[in-house]
């Protein structure tokens, strides 16, 4: 690269960009997509000067952080239009892929973010003039039957064009990218996999409280599981984590611990009495996400053979150096490297389960805390934040 071409990337990567981030899903509501509308906002209010516009929902939100927040957004885009056509930024970035059809209205460039229920069942209102067509078919004689099939058909060209029109399209890993083409195979845009990132306390005091090093030699194998206990989460499979560990309650000595609550909490709390492992079980209810990594320290082996599009608490749990074990449905296979930083399994059966915990306690010393840390590093939000902010830099001229 000549002195000339070394500048002006430099300077490039070196301006301050202002940013308009689109995060309808923001604290204080809770959840995988809130915090990491969170997290990458503020890891960017770093470098660039950002404005988050949220629903009108989250007014709380302006409270929470030092960089401005619009809680102005009513979840339909042509309403939404008119909030941000006045603004102005170098470009607009799109934590729900239902917003990428700003790019259809919006002068500066659009870039959108796809998390993977967001474009397989958007929660966007995605026109005004979809609501008349539909409300005209519902009250046409054989024809309201067709009104599903129609939505579907009108919500997929909404959001293929304002895919197909954005400067470029993040997803939060391989399995949503290959979703998401199979989804839209026409779909041309360069698309890029940045993970979701781990917050900093999840890395910090390590030397001072890790157990992991300890716990090798310990005769009680220790697992620990973080999930929502809830039916609108039915694929954590808690339920078949309890049938695993009685199958193997007789033969390897377990202390089980879960963290979360929901509606289920009480009937799979049953379910581990009427299996007879009530007393190596321990149901704890939310734990605040601060306590989370001295909780992941007292553990040795994270369990959660669940459906993930990636699977935030895998990473958190391999900053803290701890493994885990998962299954290969889904895309949390980006936050695990099979025999290393943990065990993949292809299926998500008791006995699946079962095999791969007695492998884990057969050959848990081949598991390096300090290798597994160094593997979760990628994941840190700088990281994360500046990986994605290059690939804006580089299509945001082009």
């Amino acid at each position: 690269m000549n002195d000339l071409a070394s500048e002006t990337e430099s300077h490039k990567q070196g301006r301050r960009l202002r940013m308009g981030i689109i995060a309808t899903e923001f604290p204080p509501m809770v959840g995988g997509m809130e915090q990491h509308a969170f997290g990458l906002a503020n890891t960017l209010a770093k470098t660039d000067t950002i404005c988050v516009f949220t629903h009108v929902r989250n007014a709380e939100a302006v409270k929470l952080c030092n960089f401005p927040i619009k809680p102005v957004l009513e979840g339909n885009i042509y309403a939404d239009v008119k909030s941000l056509m006045s603004e102005s930024v170098d470009l607009w970035l799109t934590l729900n892929a239902g917003y990428s059809v700003l790019a259809n209205h919006l002068s500066s460039p659009v870039f959108a973010y796809c998390h993977g229920n967001d474009f397989l069942n958007p929660w966007i209102g995605l026109a005004w003039l979809d609501d008349i067509i539909l409300k005209r078919i519902n009250r046409t004689p054989y024809l309201w039957r067709f009104t599903p099939l129609i939505a579907n058909k009108l919500n997929y060209q909404r959001l293929f064009s304002g895919l197909s029109k954005s400067r470029a399209v993040f997803v939060n890993s391989h399995f949503t990218q290959k979703t998401l083409l199979k989804k839209f195979p026409q779909l041309k845009q360069p698309i890029t996999v940045s993970n979701p990132g781990v917050n900093d306390h999840f890395f910090e005091n390590f030397s001072q409280s890790n157990l992991n090093s300890q716990l090798s030699s310990n005769k009680t194998l220790r697992l620990l599981t973080i999930a929502r206990l809830a039916t609108s989460a039915p694929k954590k499979n808690v339920d078949n984590i309890i049938r695993a560990i009685a199958i193997l309650e007789k033969e390897i000595p377990i202390n089980w611990q879960v963290a979360g609550d929901g509606n289920r909490r009480e009937e799979l709390e049953a379910l581990a009495r009427s299996y007879g492992i009530d007393h190596c079980s321990c149901f704890l209810g939310n734990i605040p996400n601060s306590e989370i990594p001295k909780l992941l320290d007292e553990a040795e082996l994270f369990v959660l053979p669940s459906v993930e599009s990636f699977g935030i608490v895998y990473a958190e749990a391999a900053a803290r150096g701890v493994p885990s074990l998962m299954s290969r449905m889904g895309g949390a296979t980006d936050a695990v490297e099979n025999g290393q930083t943990g065990i993949i399994i292809d299926g998500a059966s008791p006995e699946n389960i079962a095999d791969a915990i007695r492998h884990f306690w057969e050959n848990r010393d081949q598991f390096n805390s300090d290798d597994i840390r160094t593997f979760a590093d990628q994941f840190r939000w700088s990281n994360i934040a500046t990986r994605m902010r290059q690939v804006i830099i580089d299509h945001l001229d082009a």
